[in-house]
């Protein structure tokens, strides 16, 4: 007699989803219902995401206060902490900077002994951006929408370098007294406040006074600024405009007039677009075929109802994002003082290529607190490191390491239930077979649900699938770490046991082993009766 054994393979695919009614749901069984502290991995599946490690052992004013912000400069970092900047290559020690130095600048010995500090709010958090200019590591203009713009650089290298740092006083630069954004737009620097953006004298970054320095008033009060391809864009709580032709006569037009930005730390460019946090979710804006044509769209559909939570608490957060670049993806945390570390949320989103076009697929973060971010390229962008300050003192390498900081890092992925096509047909669930990549040796959990968890069907406990390591590689393998004979992508079986209408399949670790990718899943189950 033949065997009625049937099998349904499942590829994981689409992020998570959390619209879709369940009849839609029947159709995309990899996508995700529960999808936390994965990421929608480029080159397919989910990937469990890394955790973050202490930059140094040492809180730059030694004390537990915020880290304000952080920015990547000379080949170490700035910190602010306590309305104080600092500076290091490395951790080990931290340079105190922000002291007015004069247009000499002093060797670090005289900047030691300097008294002329030059405090910003203590309360407030920190911008930066980078001038190229001609200076060897570039020049950081500095603000925090309170104080004065601060103007920094640093020349030479070991002990001989020198520290530049003063404040640009408004009656002599024209710069704005209380920028609250910066840019960096035709060979200028931009400065925003209030309703107003202002460029600076073109090949210059602390003079506001020349022929060719300017400003324009946008008619509402400017929430972001940032460069996209040869414009400006200024975005406002309720409008987005375009600034162009600084040289030729400054043209501003309006891009929209009923959708803006809440938060200009939520604007990066992805993708060859911007995104950034609208009043309905997160939004594109992108250029088009048509010369000096965008385009806006939403989309953060899928997860509605979390942009929704995070929309209504909005003003109680702290948002911060970052691209990662050699990942495609965008990172929003949106942390607060009065949430634990382990409790603080975040949205990751990846730009993919699939046979529909490129698509935006999602997940969710929890457990990383990030205040500031800062992100370093190096060789020709190839590489990156990044980098966030905590609400308790510290820096943080970000997305680095096993652990959050030593502690586990909880991952979950629930798959939406599948009625293998033909919700009407009851199923004995024979074996499921996963197709997972790992990064090191990894033990998975997975738990099988029948039914939408039905009260009345008998659930099985949950099943461990254990010892999935890496294969030694010729070249690369460790002793006694890489295992000779095993597969690049283990394909562990698992024996089940129940039966069911439908099925949703719930993956999970909680511990600090290395990352891996659940790329697909493949279920041998036989159909018994139609009810």
């Amino acid at each position: 007699m033949p065997s009625r054994e049937q099998s349904f393979e499942v590829s994981c695919q689409g992020g998570l989803d959390l619209v879709s009614n369940t009849l839609e749901l029947l159709k995309t069984p990899g996508a995700a219902t529960t999808l936390q502290n994965f990421e929608p991995a480029v080159n397919g599946g989910y990937r469990r995401i890394n955790g973050y490690s202490k930059f140094s052992a040492l809180q730059p004013d030694t004390t537990a206060n915020t880290i304000l912000g952080v920015h990547t400069y000379a080949d170490g970092l700035i910190a602010v902490q306590q309305g104080n900047l600092y500076w290091s290559t490395d951790g080990t020690s931290w340079l105190q900077i922000n002291k007015e130095t004069g247009v000499g600048g002093q060797l670090e010995a005289d900047l030691e002994a300097n008294t002329n500090t030059l405090v910003k709010n203590t309360t407030s958090r920190v911008g930066f951006e980078l001038y190229e200019g001609l200076q060897d590591y570039g020049e950081v203009i500095i603000y925090n929408g309170i104080n004065d713009v601060s103007h920094f650089y640093i020349t030479g290298i070991g002990g001989s370098r020198k520290y530049f740092y003063t404040d640009l006083d408004e009656a002599t630069t024209s710069a704005y007294s209380s920028a609250i954004d910066s840019e960096v737009y035709n060979e200028r620097i931009i400065l925003a406040q209030g309703h107003k953006v202002e460029w600076s004298t073109r090949y210059t970054s602390n003079d506001f006074l020349g022929a060719s320095a300017g400003e324009v008033d946008v008619g509402e009060k400017v929430i972001g600024i940032k460069r996209f391809r040869d414009k400006l864009i200024i975005f406002c709580k309720r409008s987005i405009h375009q600034l162009q032709g600084l040289d030729d006569g400054p043209s501003l037009q309006p891009i929209a007039r009923n959708i803006g930005c809440l938060d200009k730390n939520t604007i990066q460019e992805i993708g060859g677009d911007l995104i950034f946090l609208a009043a309905d979710g997160l939004r594109t804006l992108a250029g088009t075929a048509r010369i000096d044509d965008v385009e806006l769209s939403t989309i953060s559909h899928k997860i509605l109802p979390i942009i929704r939570d995070l929309l209504a608490n909005v003003n109680s957060y702290e948002l911060s994002s970052i691209v990662l670049r050699t990942k495609n993806q965008y990172r929003l945390y949106y942390p607060s003082p009065s949430i634990s570390a382990q409790d603080a949320k975040g949205i990751i989103g990846t730009l993919k290529y699939t046979a529909e076009g490129m698509q935006w697929e999602w997940s969710e973060t929890k457990g990383i607190a990030p205040v500031s971010l800062t992100a370093e390229y190096r060789n020709e962008d190839i590489d990156e490191d990044t980098y966030f300050g905590g609400y308790d003192g510290y820096i943080y390498k970000h997305d680095y390491n096993t652990s959050f900081n030593g502690s586990n890092i909880n991952a979950k992925f629930k798959t939406p239930d599948t009625d293998f096509g033909d919700i009407g047909i009851q199923k004995n669930l024979h074996w499921l077979r996963v197709s997972i990549k790992p990064e090191g040796e990894i033990d998975l959990t997975v738990k099988l649900k029948f039914d939408y968890e039905d009260s009345e069907t008998h659930q099985p406990t949950a099943y461990p699938i254990l010892d999935i390591t890496t294969p030694a590689l010729f070249g690369v393998a460790i002793f006694n770490t890489h295992r000779f004979g095993a597969t690049l992508i283990p394909n562990k079986k698992v024996n089940l046991e129940g039966s069911g209408y439908s099925s949703s399949f719930n993956f999970f670790t909680n511990d600090t082993n290395p990352s891996y990718n659940i790329q697909s899943f493949y279920i041998d189950f036989i159909p018994t009766q139609r009810r």
